[in-house]
C-alpha cells in the first residue's frame, strides 16, 4: 500500500497526531492508526513519534500503512438474495438456516463466503469476518446490512454502537398477550444453568458490567389467536438473544425455539393446518424484518424490509 504523506496546516496546531489521521484517513479507524504509530509507520520529518504528539502546523505526516492481508475465507458460490448493492454497502434478505460467519464446528458454507463470491473486492479487506457489521442468528431469517469497504465498516459499527440503526423483528410466540403493546428494558445475562442461553430476570445494571448488560426491547402485537401471537418488536439494544430470552422469561417462547422451551400444545380448537405449520417450522420463528440506518458515505437514510419468509406467512394467516 502506497505511502500517506499530508502537509498539516496552521490549523491543526495542538491537534493529536492520531486524531488529525483519523480524520484525513477515514480508511482507517483510530485504533488502525494508533497500531501504525506503535510499529513506527508513522513519522514526522523522518522520524518516529507518539500517539500523544501534539502538531505543531506546517510539518509533514508521512504514514505507511501494511499491505491488507488477504482473508482466508474462500469465496463460495452460494445463492444470495440482495435487496441493495452499491460501492460501499450491500443489504442482504439472509434465509432461515445461514450461519453468519464461520465460527466453532462451522467452516464453510456462511454468509462470508458468499459475501466474497458475489463481491469479490471484498477479498482485499484483512477480514476474518469480512463485511459482518451486525449478526442474525442462523435460524433468524431476514435483513442485514453487509459494509464493503473498510470505511463503510468503521462508520456502520460506530452507528450501532451509538444505537443510530433502527431495527425491527417480527416475532410469533406461544400465548395471548394482555397489552397490545410493552417495553422491556432489563438485565441480560448468561442464563446461570445453561451455558447456550441467556436470562433476563435481573435488573437492569447501575454500572455497566462485562456480566450483566442491559437490554431493551418494544413490542406491539399485530394479531393472535389460537393460542399464538404475532409481535412487531423495535430493538433498541442489540444483545445475544436479545428476543428470544425477553419472551422466554416472560412464559412466551417463540414459536420452534426449542433453546428456550418453544415447544408446547396449541389451544384445542386450533386449526389443524396451523398446528402442522408450526411443527415443520426448522428453528425459532424469528424474522428481521425492516432495518434504517445512514449510508456510510453519503449518511442518507435509507431503509429496507424483507418480507416475511413463507413458513411465518402461513402461520400468521391462521392468527386473523
Amino acid at each position: 500500500m502506497p505511502a500517506v504523506l499530508i502537509k498539516t496546516e496552521d490549523k491543526d496546531a495542538g491537534m493529536r497526531v492520531d486524531v488529525f489521521l483519523s480524520a484525513q484517513c477515514p480508511d482507517f479507524s483510530r485504533a488502525q492508526i494508533g497500531q501504525f504509530i506503535k510499529d513506527g509507520l508513522v513519522t514526522i520529518n523522518n522520524r518516529s513519534i507518539k500517539a500523544s504528539y501534539k502538531l505543531m502546523g506546517g510539518e509533514p505526516v508521512c504514514m505507511m500503512p501494511p499491505p491488507p492481508e488477504i482473508s482466508h475465507i474462500e469465496p463460495q458460490a452460494l445463492p444470495l438474495d440482495i435487496l441493495y448493492s452499491d460501492d460501499e454497502i450491500a443489504v442482504i434478505n439472509k434465509p432461515k438456516g445461514l450461519v453468519v460467519h464461520p465460527g466453532a464446528g462451522v467452516k464453510t458454507g456462511t454468509l462470508c463466503h458468499a459475501l466474497l463470491y458475489h463481491f469479490p473486492s471484498m477479498m482485499a479487506h484483512n477480514q476474518e469476518r469480512p463485511g459482518i457489521v451486525h449478526r442474525l442468528d442462523k435460524d433468524t431469517s431476514g435483513v442485514i446490512v453487509i459494509a464493503k469497504t473498510p470505511h463503510a465498516l468503521r462508520i456502520l459499527s460506530q452507528d450501532f454502537k451509538d444505537r443510530a440503526v433502527n431495527k425491527f423483528y417480527r416475532a410469533f410466540a406461544y400465548g395471548e398477550m394482555q397489552s397490545t403493546r410493552f417495553d422491556l428494558k432489563t438485565g441480560h445475562a448468561r442464563h446461570p444453568h445453561n451455558r447456550l442461553r441467556f436470562f433476563t430476570r435481573l435488573p437492569v445494571p447501575k454500572i455497566a458490567s462485562s456480566n450483566v448488560r442491559m437490554a431493551h426491547s418494544a413490542f406491539e402485537v399485530q394479531a393472535q389467536k389460537h393460542g399464538v401471537c404475532s409481535l412487531k418488536v423495535k430493538l433498541y439494544t442489540g444483545r445475544t438473544h436479545q428476543i428470544r430470552a425477553h419472551l422466554a422469561d416472560m412464559n412466551h417462547p417463540l414459536l420452534g425455539d426449542h433453546l428456550y422451551g418453544g415447544a408446547r400444545s396449541l389451544n384445542k380448537l386450533a386449526p389443524i393446518e396451523l398446528v402442522k405449520a408450526i411443527d415443520l417450522l426448522c428453528g425459532q420463528a424469528l424474522h428481521a424484518e425492516t432495518i434504517e440506518f445512514s449510508h456510510p458515505k453519503t449518511r442518507k437514510l435509507m431503509s429496507f424490509t424483507a418480507p416475511l419468509p413463507s413458513q411465518l406467512m402461513a402461520i400468521e394467516n391462521y392468527l386473523y
